[in-house]
C-alpha cells in the first residue's frame, strides 16, 4: 500500500490513523481473520490449518453486537468454511457490499460488515483496463518465462517447486500484482463514495487491513503465501500488512 499503487486510498488513509508497524499473526487467511474477528491470538483460538474452528461456547465480540441488534454479516461464499463458523459472522451471499450497505442506510440498523477483497490474490490476472504490458518486462526471446508468468496469471495456488521461477520473472510478476492494487484503489474509492452518498459515512468506522502479504521470490523461488505455496514462513513480505482506522467526524480515537 503506497502512493504509487493506491494513490487515492493513500490519501484517504491520511485522514485516519495508519498503523505503520502492524503485523499479521500468520501467513495465511484463516488464522489471521479469526484473530481479527475475535481479538484472540492463534495460540489461544487454535485455528492453525483448514478444518479447525474456535470453541463454539466462547463468548465472541460479534455475538455481543448481534445481541445488541446489529446486523453482523459477511457476503462471500468462502466465508462458510469451518474456520469462521463460530466467529459470530452470519454469511449472506444474496447481496454485494454496495446493495447490502444501501439496505442498512435505508433500515437504519447498526451493522458490522466484513468484506474480503479477493482480486489481489493469486491468480494475478487484472481486468483489461489495468493489465500491464508485462511481456516487455521479460528477457527477450525467453519463451519459458512466458509460460512461468502464464501460471501466475492462471493458477490460484503455485506450490513451492511447482514452477521453476527465475529472478528475471519478478518485474512482470510485480507489475501484474500491483495492477490489481490499482484496480482496488478504484473499487475502494467507489465504496467510500457510496458511504458518503448514503449518509453512512457520518457514523461508520472503516477499518482497512489485510490478512497476509505475498512473496515474489523474496526468500526462495516462491510466489504467493502459505496457502498457495504450501511452504509458509513469517518473513516481513507476508506479515507486515496495512492497518488503517478511519473514524467518523464526531468520534475521537482515545
Amino acid at each position: 500500500l503506497g502512493p504509487a499503487t493506491m494513490p487515492r486510498t493513500w490519501a484517504w488513509a491520511a485522514g485516519g490513523t495508519r498503523f505503520e508497524q502492524h503485523r499479521a499473526v500468520s501467513a495465511w487467511t484463516g488464522a489471521n481473520i479469526v484473530s481479527l474477528l475475535t481479538g484472540e491470538s492463534p495460540l489461544r483460538h487454535g485455528v492453525h490449518t483448514r478444518g479447525q474452528e474456535i470453541p463454539r461456547a466462547w463468548h465472541k465480540p460479534l455475538d455481543e453486537l448481534r445481541r445488541a441488534g446489529y446486523a453482523v454479516a459477511g457476503l462471500q461464499g468462502f466465508m462458510i468454511v469451518a474456520g469462521f463458523h463460530a466467529t459470530g459472522i452470519e454469511v449472506d451471499t444474496r447481496l454485494g457490499p454496495f446493495d447490502w450497505l444501501a439496505a442498512r442506510a435505508k433500515d437504519g440498523r447498526p451493522f458490522f460488515l466484513w468484506h474480503h477483497y479477493l482480486e489481489t490474490h493469486l491468480p494475478y490476472h487484472p481486468d483489461p483496463a489495468y493489465m500491464p504490458d508485462w511481456e516487455t518486462l521479460l528477457p527477450p526471446g525467453d519463451e519459458a518465462a512466458r509460460a512461468r508468468i502464464a501460471a501466475v496469471m492462471r493458477e490460484p495456488a503455485i506450490p513451492a517447486g511447482g514452477v521453476d521461477f527465475r529472478e528475471s520473472d519478478v518485474p512482470a510478476i510485480r507489475a501484474l500484482y500491483e495492477a490489481n492494487f490499482r484496480a482496488f484503489d478504484d473499487w475502494f474509492m467507489r465504496l467510500i463514495a457510496h458511504l458518503h452518498s448514503t449518509g453512512l459515512d457520518r457514523n461508520t468506522i472503516v477499518v482497512l487491513t489485510a490478512d497476509h502479504g505475498e512473496e515474489h521470490l523474496d526468500h526462495g523461488a516462491r510466489v504467493g503465501h502459505a496457502s498457495t505455496t504450501r511452504d509458509g514462513h513469517l518473513h516481513e513480505e507476508l506479515v507486515h500488512v496495512p492497518m488503517v482506522l478511519h473514524l467518523p467526524p464526531d468520534i475521537a480515537l482515545i
